[in-house]
């Protein structure tokens, strides 16, 4: 990592619009590539309370600034926290910089992708933010829960997140492409299509772009609950009892 260009750095420090607790929205992976088998080398957003770590929110059950309503929350999210746990130490001991014109001209130089988010909600930060932010960046995926409180414009950059039939039928109706995880050996909808990358593991995230909102077009993609075992139990409990 240049010291000149951080691979890390602060994109929103400010009041969660969903609670008005404080939060920080970081971006990580700008000079040191993600690790992320699926995404591939994307730069990540990640919305984290400001001053709780994010294993104790979760705990706590005081998460709601940064992941609002999803019904996920706790025992079922797939999300790993204890590589934020370390991003967040390194923001509370003052070692993250704030973002820099110079730094998103570099990650625009180099037609850098942006996932909107490696964990929290997009909607926990204003949508201004996250469309500035995307005119340095090539393309982006995006995903929010919080889409039934939501308006036109975030449904342009953002899926659904969906695990119900009856989810996916309201935020279709209501004009989202959608992300739907749904149990083993569970039909696919009409209209959906399975994530390419299940079908051809090379296709990553950052090449496949179908996830990035609407667009021209209403796209509905969706993925069998993956993760360790006792956390899809808890995701084919949830489904089933709602479904």
């Amino acid at each position: 990592m240049s010291n000149k260009f951080p691979s890390t750095v602060i994109a929103y420090e400010d009041k969660s619009i969903l609670t008005g607790e404080p939060i920080v929205m970081i971006l990580t992976g700008l000079e040191k590539p993600s690790s992320n088998i699926k995404t591939g080398a994307m730069v990540q957003a990640v919305v984290l309370s400001a001053d709780r770590k994010p294993t104790d929110a979760v705990k706590s059950g005081s998460d709601e600034n940064v992941c609002g309503n999803c019904p996920l929350r706790k025992s079922i999210c797939y999300v790993n926290l204890v590589p934020w746990n370390k991003v967040y130490k390194s923001y509370q001991d003052g070692k993250v910089p704030f973002i820099t014109k110079e730094v998103l001209e570099r990650a625009k130089s180099k037609h850098q992708k942006l996932r909107i988010t490696a964990y929290g909600d997009p909607a926990a930060v204003p949508f201004d933010v996250w469309n500035n932010l995307l005119d340095y960046f090539k393309n982006h995926t995006g995903y929010t829960h919080q889409w039934r409180n939501l308006d036109d414009r975030w449904a342009s950059r953002l899926m659904a997140s969906v695990e119900t039939v009856e989810s996916f039928e309201q935020a279709k109706e209501a004009g989202w492409s959608t992300f739907r995880v749904r149990v083993e050996g569970e039909p696919i909808l009409k209209g959906e299509i399975e994530c390419p990358n299940i079908r051809n593991n090379a296709i990553k995230c950052e090449s496949c772009q179908l996830c990035s909102g609407n667009g021209n077009i209403q796209r509905h993609i969706t993925v069998e609950a993956h993760g360790i075992k006792q956390k899809i139990n808890k995701f084919n409990e949830f489904t089933y009892k709602y479904n």
